[in-house]
């Protein structure tokens, strides 16, 4: 199968996004970037590049950036490129990192685009499970970066990086080479350049091998998961300051240590003080653990979770009717009547609703235990928390997540999913557009 061939199947298998939807591809100017923005704008996507120029690498990054632009130039497809100066030194990769996918964000939403397309590939997903993994990740770490993630996507994660190549080479496509991927200097290039050929002698097919582990390792991460979040809300107790754990479940149990990690989770970011807490359960009464969030400590038959700074509450139920701006803590829900466009594609924090929600009460309010959605798109229900723990919200944020509700019916978790009544079919009909402004 073409990368062509397959491309299309990645998207339409996993509805990566729709034929009319408009993308933000990332391009540095190297061969995977390149062949991807061709690929899109063959498969007929309405496509604009958006090229970071970091100025580290001298009339380099130029060359590159005036690559990018030459070839967006002669096809037609709309080129806008970002100059970022960043310091040199220790943590320079992580920072420009950060730095890009603030600006593809930003960039994407002021030109109302659907989603943020990066040619991350199948060698790229191995490089980073081996770099997690030496790090000390878990599951989460072996798991790899996801197909998607939120409005980022990567149609490519399965496709070989020789692939690539060989297309870009059949189609005439023109691309950088960057040689600072060469040195060793950075631990991912280390990883690239002198521990994938030693792999290799070993077995041909290891970058495969380990995109399908990465796949295993992300559905048992999921697993996990939702067997924790079951766990924690049969054993947990919620006091005025934090939680009471009960630790009776650790009893009898080849794997409640793993089940109580994952629980942490949610408490903890940092895997070496879960560690420190697992420990803590099994360890004698009084002992305590202090964490970025929380202060743990050994009782009787419990493990007492205390916040070091207790939590604001959420501001009492807001009822929202007609049109109007509406504070709530998080920040204003703008309600205005518009005739709907079809280009201007919901999303987290914009949906539609029919016009005759104008004279309903629409309840803004904390997302409660016995919540359910329809979520878009999807077939059947969903509870709140459940989707909250497959989105991976930290516990110490779940309390700041709001619904939009409407007589009984969970219209959206806002910020996060809207549900499948705010879909509207038909351009030119009257709606309501509510918006979340910070």
């Amino acid at each position: 199968m073409d990368l062509i061939s397959r491309l299309r199947k990645t998207i339409k298998d996993h509805g990566l996004f729709m034929e009319n939807e408009s993308l933000l591809v990332a391009v540095s100017g190297g061969v995977d970037s390149m062949a991807l923005l061709h690929a899109l704008q063959y498969l007929g996507y309405p496509i604009h590049a958006a090229h970071v120029n970091y100025h580290l690498r001298g009339e380099d990054s130029d060359l590159d950036q005036q690559a990018v632009e030459d070839y967006c130039n002669a096809t037609s497809i709309p080129f806008f490129v970002n100059h970022l100066e960043l310091s040199s030194g220790q943590g320079i990769q992580e920072k420009a990192r950060e730095a890009r996918y603030t600006w593809f964000s930003e960039l994407r939403k002021d030109l109302k685009l659907n989603k943020v397309v990066t040619a991350h590939h199948l060698n790229d997903q191995a490089e980073t499970v081996l770099f997690n993994l030496c790090r000390g990740s878990g599951l989460a770490g072996a798991s790899g970066m996801a197909l998607e993630n939120n409005s980022v996507v990567r149609p490519l994660l399965f496709m070989p990086k020789e692939e690539i190549v060989a297309y870009a080479k059949e189609n005439n496509v023109t691309y950088r080479e960057d040689v600072s991927n060469q040195s060793l200097k950075y631990s991912r290039n280390r990883i690239r350049n002198a521990v994938f050929p030693s792999l290799t002698e070993i077995n041909s097919a290891f970058v495969n091998h380990i995109g399908g582990f990465s796949h295993h390792a992300s559905q048992a991460d999921l697993l996990i998961s939702e067997v924790a979040k079951s766990k924690w809300d049969s054993n947990n107790k919620k006091t005025a300051n934090g939680f009471q754990l009960d630790l009776q479940f650790l009893k009898g149990s080849d794997y409640s240590d793993l089940l109580l990690y994952y629980m942490l989770a949610e408490l903890e970011p940092k895997p070496s003080l879960r560690n420190e807490v697992v420990n803590l359960a099994r360890s004698a009464v009084g002992k305590k653990v202090a964490g970025s969030n929380y202060v743990f400590w050994r009782d009787r038959i419990s493990l007492v979770i205390e916040s070091i700074e207790k939590e604001e509450e959420l501001t009492t139920e807001i009822i929202a009717q007609g049109t109007g701006i509406y504070a709530y803590k998080n920040g204003s829900l703008c309600i205005t009547e518009s005739v709907f466009d079809s280009t201007e594609k919901p999303n987290v924090n914009l949906i539609f609703l029919p016009l005759e929600y104008g004279a309903k009460k629409l309840s803004i309010r904390a997302w409660e235990s016995g919540d359910s959605i329809r979520p878009f798109g999807m077939k059947g229900r969903q509870k709140v928390s459940d989707f909250l723990i497959q989105k991976k919200v930290p516990m110490p944020e779940k309390s700041n997540v709001t619904v939009l509700e409407c007589e009984g019916e969970i219209l959206w978790v806002m910020g996060l999913r809207a549900s499948e009544f705010t879909r509207v079919v038909e351009s030119d009909q009257k709606t309501l557009k509510l918006l979340i402004t910070v």
